[in-house]
C-alpha cells in the first residue's frame, strides 16, 4: 500500500530531436540505401537492431505519400522521447514510442509492437502493452497529436493500428489497415 502524496510528479519538458545519433548498422549487406523520409540524412535501411514489425513500418513510411517525415526513436535516456505510465503494481514507469512522424499533416507517434502470425496468434511479448496504449492515447489527447501501437498481420500480409488500445485479437474492432487512416491534409 502507498501512502497518501507518495506519488512522483510527473514533468514534461519539450521534445527535440537530438542533434546527432549514433545508429548500427548491418555492415555485411552488399547494398546500403538511405532513407529519404528520416530526419537524418545518411540513415540507412540496414540500421539495426530493429524487429521485423520495424522494418515494414520504416518501409511503410517510406513508400506512403503522406508521410512527410519520419524519426527512429531512442530506447533509454533524457535525449528522447518517454511517456509515463503506470506498471501492474502501480509503479510509474516510462517507455520510448518507436516512432514520431509527420503524417498527413499531423504529428503521430507509434509504437511497434509484436504482430499476429498467419492464424491469428499475437506475438506480442510485452506485458505493459495496454497500459502503454493507455498512457500514449492519454498523451496524444493531451498534446494534440495522434499515435498508437502498430501491428504486422502476417495473415494478411497488412500492417494495422490501433489508435484506441491494444488487443491480442487482430479481429478486435480496434485495430484497422494503416492504410486505411484518415488524415487531415496538410494546410499550404
Amino acid at each position: 500500500m502507498r501512502a497518501q502524496g507518495s506519488e512522483r510528479a510527473v514533468s514534461e519538458r519539450p521534445f527535440r530531436f537530438p542533434h546527432e545519433w549514433v545508429m548500427a548498422y548491418d555492415g555485411a549487406l552488399k547494398v546500403q540505401r538511405e532513407c529519404a523520409k528520416n530526419v537524418y540524412a545518411g540513415y540507412l535501411k540496414s540500421a539495426r537492431p530493429r524487429s521485423q514489425g520495424e522494418v515494414k513500418f520504416e518501409r511503410w513510411c517510406e513508400d506512403c505519400a503522406d508521410v512527410a517525415w519520419w524519426y527512429r526513436n531512442g530506447d533509454m535516456g533524457e535525449a528522447f522521447l518517454s511517456i509515463v505510465y503506470a506498471d501492474n503494481a502501480g509503479r510509474q514507469r516510462l517507455f520510448y514510442p518507436d516512432y514520431i512522424l509527420g503524417f498527413g499533416g499531423e504529428t503521430w507517434i507509434v509504437e511497434v509492437k509484436g504482430g499476429f502470425t498467419p492464424s491469428g496468434q499475437s506475438e506480442n511479448i510485452d506485458l505493459y502493452a495496454e497500459k502503454k496504449a493507455a498512457a500514449l492515447k492519454a498523451y496524444c489527447a493531451r498534446h494534440g497529436l495522434r499515435g498508437g501501437f502498430v501491428c504486422h498481420d502476417a495473415g494478411d500480409d497488412a500492417l494495422l493500428v490501433s489508435e484506441d488500445g491494444f488487443s491480442e485479437d487482430p479481429k478486435a474492432p480496434c485495430w484497422r489497415l494503416l492504410d486505411a487512416v484518415q488524415t487531415t491534409p496538410a494546410f499550404i
